[in-house]
């Protein structure tokens, strides 16, 4: 009898010291959640990479403002409404500084090509956002032949008609490309047509690509060729089953 009655006497021990543990778990939570919302406030904010948009329009896009908490506040859905209502903006990235900064690091769009249609000229970034819709094709802007837009929106993601998804997808690339390259403002026109695409160079030259091509490997294999060539040359470049290009003068 008496050794039942220390089994239960541990017993009751071993759960009082469960729930203490359990209590100062929380109470230990609690404390760390209320110095959360009563010491990292937002009271600086930095914006880096803007240049089209400015500091307070990026800041009023973003929801944020300083006095929020720090921890509390959702860096994605501030990045989400900053690139849904600021068109331009490719990527955001919200990061925090302690004690009490807040980081937004801007991309903006560059090297867009437009796309004639409907009385405007639709503005493609490399990522695939429509980012403007002038009258006019700003300069340095390669003009886009042979794709149509499907119910275009500036801010929305380009779509076109099924038939012409790969030809889109191989824009993209291209314009990556060529981006990274400095090559976009050389170029006047893209055009896609059914046995491939051609590059309109300084109004001189018609680049003949394969919707296929290695497009890295080609431009840089193309920004040789036109080192040899005289800068009032005109003709066509084209590449040879070798892989080899060819120009012919005319």
């Amino acid at each position: 009898m008496a050794r039942r009655s220390r089994r239960n006497r541990r017993r009751r021990r071993g759960r009082f010291a469960f729930l203490y543990r359990l209590l100062c778990f929380v109470l230990i939570c609690a404390a760390i959640v209320g110095a959360l919302v009563l010491f990292f406030k937002v009271d600086t904010i930095s914006v880096s990479g803007n240049d089209r948009y400015s500091r307070e329009t990026i800041l009023a896009a973003s929801g944020v403002s300083e006095g929020d908490n720090l921890f509390l506040l959702n860096k994605y859905d501030a990045a989400a409404r900053i690139t849904e209502a600021l068109p331009y903006v490719e990527s955001v990235r919200l990061s925090r500084k302690l004690p009490g900064t807040l980081c937004i690091d801007i991309v903006e769009c560059s090297d867009p090509a437009g796309i004639q249609q409907d009385g405007h000229c639709w503005l493609i970034s490399p990522e695939g956002k429509l980012v403007d819709s002038p009258a006019e094709a700003p300069n340095g802007c390669p003009m886009v032949v042979g794709l149509s837009l499907t119910d275009p929106q500036v801010g929305s993601l380009a779509a076109v008609p099924e038939e012409q998804s790969g030809d889109l997808a191989r824009l993209l690339e291209l314009l990556r490309q060529l981006r990274s390259k400095g090559m976009t403002a050389q170029i006047g026109e893209i055009r896609f047509e059914e046995s491939g695409i051609v590059l309109r160079y300084q109004d001189r030259l018609d680049v003949y690509l394969d919707r296929e091509d290695d497009f890295a490997y080609r431009l840089r294999y193309l920004a040789a060729v036109l080192e040899k060539l005289e800068e009032n040359e005109t003709g066509t470049i084209r590449w040879d089953a070798e892989g080899s290009a060819r120009f012919i003068p005319g």
